[in-house]
């Protein structure tokens, strides 16, 4: 994922990446599990965790969440705030690409969160090892929650073209040199499909802004369950 690039990144713009409150897709998700009655116990995989704005609003509700980056800096904001609202007992901290082996046994996780992380990985081999991974430390009532950017957002859309990568559906991002692959939901969908299946997906579309400047931003949301 290119650790390197990440630790420049986040350092560059650590005021942006620190969001106080969680992100909309997970407080939507939230309300999802609670239609299904979902108990709000157990283990959280947060893939791509951060600085911890979502892994915190989860540990909160009462999960046990365990956070994956690749970026240290990240994760010692993570712990430090988790130390400061008294929740250090329910947060452990891994610092590893999510495009790697998981450090957790089989059908561990009661829910998993990826947000905005899955389109980092660039090589196949590292999305069909996250595929695998997740997959093997879900229980088997588990719900997966996954928010990347739409092909047709109108920041990072635009490159596909501009500034693409060496994947057809990837770029390459001027501001910080990183390349992420865009998606539609039906090539999520078809990705997944052999190890997940579709609960709900939907089109997110907002006002955003990107250095300064505003534009009309388009994201997919899609849960899954694992097929067990």
């Amino acid at each position: 994922m290119g650790k390197n690039l990440w630790e420049k990144a986040y350092l560059k713009h650590k005021k942006e990446f620190f969001h106080k409150h969680p992100s909309n897709s997970v407080k939507f998700f939230v309300e999802f599990l609670k239609k299904k009655k979902f108990k709000f116990e157990g283990n959280a995989l947060d893939l791509g965790c951060g600085n911890g704005r979502n892994g915190l609003y989860l540990a909160k509700l009462g999960f046990n969440v365990y956070g994956v980056d690749i970026v240290k800096e990240a994760l010692k904001d993570f712990k430090n705030t988790a130390i400061r609202e008294h929740l250090s007992n329910k947060i452990k901290l891994f610092q590893r690409d999510i495009g790697e082996k998981f450090p957790f046994k089989n059908n561990f996780f009661d829910i998993a969160i990826d947000i905005n992380s899955f389109p980092n990985l660039i090589s196949e081999t590292k999305r069909k090892r996250y595929k695998t991974e997740l997959f093997r430390v879900m229980k088997k009532q588990s719900y997966y929650l996954i928010y990347v950017y739409s092909k047709n957002d109108g920041y990072y859309g635009p490159m596909l073209k501009k500034f693409p990568g060496r994947e057809e559906g990837t770029i390459i991002c001027p501001d910080d040199n990183i390349q992420r692959k865009l998606y539609t939901i039906n090539e999520l969908k078809k990705f997944f499909s052999d190890k997940f299946r579709s609960i709900l997906d939907k089109k997110i579309k907002k006002k955003g802004e990107m250095f300064g400047k505003m534009y009309t931003r388009e994201f997919i949301l899609l849960i899954f369950q694992p097929k067990k």
